[in-house]
């Protein structure tokens, strides 16, 4: 991971959902409450911030698999469903879905601040990330994983 820190997306047949976010993470707890989670999406008219429910907190490798033992990396799942967490709207005005410009702000208690945006959309399904080229355009680049 080459930053502090990833946006966990997974797809629903209601459409896709951030489910969690992995950071990296040195602290000695692992408790949710130490936690805030705080998301803002925009779109072409509007501006909307939601403080984002936290169900789950853990020690987590790199992909986001729980561990028994501190290990660099903590998730955090939030909760989610067809009305909260979605990263995507319909364009009324072309008629698809566009993603959101996206920034999630964690809260660290003790004043620390972690950002994480578009650009660190993870797709564990896919073993995918969203890319974003210097004009804006967005491209998921991965692989569908294997069954295991």
């Amino acid at each position: 991971m080459d930053t502090n820190g990833r946006i966990e997306i997974k797809g629903f047949d209601w459409g896709p959902a951030v489910t969690g976010v992995i950071l990296k993470y040195e602290g000695t707890n692992p408790d949710k409450a130490l936690f805030k989670v705080t998301e803002e999406k925009k779109n072409k008219k509007d501006t909307l911030n939601f403080e984002r429910i936290i169900t789950d907190a853990y020690y987590s490798d790199e992909s986001g698999n729980c561990t028994d033992k501190k290990s660099g990396f903590i998730s955090l799942e939030l909760r989610y469903g067809p009305e909260e967490g979605s990263p995507m709207y319909f364009d009324h005005t072309t008629g698809y879905n566009n993603w959101f410009d996206y920034l999630l702000k964690i809260s660290v208690e003790g004043g620390e601040e972690i950002l994480l945006n578009n650009d660190q959309f993870y797709f564990p399904e896919t073993e995918g990330v969203l890319t974003v080229d210097a004009d804006g355009q967005r491209e998921f680049v991965g692989q569908i994983s294997q069954a295991v």
